[in-house]
């Protein structure tokens, strides 16, 4: 039996293999691309609602990034603190914890040296030089992760008008109904999370 494969079938199936394999290659970005979207989405109403005010549209997003950056920066300023305060409390009590919790398991019949294995951990490996690179490390990851997706959102709040035209012309009436939909579900849920966040 003879099999015949057209030659549109081949364009095809090589079409779909070439999608898929930018799609992988892509991925990271288009994933940038969509979370700076929703961050868009979530802080627009915020944006439209100072220009509407008489503050220009580069000002008002500046203004907002100023906000979520500060916000972002007192965050950290009271996480790092109190968890440095409770590292140091945990070191401290950590043996006389670990009692309490052995006195209590062995009402059960669980019998384990745990005040033994609390004094013998090694802090000094924990908090070492390797320990603080590699926080370090992440911490650097963390940062580029976020300024390429910062940059992004604030270009497309501060161009929004010319992105809507670019969406209007590139894509027909359903597929802006659908994109219209999905931008009001997000700002209503992801928008209304984020205002509530900065706010509290």
């Amino acid at each position: 039996m003879k099999l015949e494969v057209s030659y549109k079938s081949i364009f095809i199936v090589l079409g779909i293999a070439f999608w898929i394999l930018a799609l992988i290659k892509l991925w990271s970005i288009f994933i940038l691309i969509i979370v700076s979207l929703i961050f868009m989405a979530a802080l627009l109403p915020t944006v439209d609602w100072l220009v509407r005010h008489k503050i220009p549209r580069l000002v008002a997003v500046l203004m907002i990034l100023v906000v979520v950056l500060g916000s972002i920066a007192g965050i950290f300023a009271i996480v790092i603190p109190a968890s440095i305060s409770e590292f140091k409390d945990l070191k401290d009590h950590l043996p006389d914890k670990a009692l309490e919790l052995q006195n209590f398991l062995a009402n059960f019949g669980i019998k384990d040296d745990l005040q033994k294995e609390a004094q013998n951990i090694d802090w000094n490996r924990l908090i070492s030089g390797g320990a603080a690179i590699s926080l370090g490390q992440r911490v650097l990851e963390g940062f580029l992760t976020f300024l390429p997706i910062t940059t992004l959102t604030v270009y497309m709040l501060a161009d929004a008008r010319r992105i809507s035209n670019f969406v209007y012309t590139t894509f027909n009436e359903k597929q802006r109904e659908h994109g219209e939909k999905l931008l009001t579900a997000l700002r209503l849920v992801v928008g209304g999370y984020i205002r509530v966040r900065i706010l509290t």
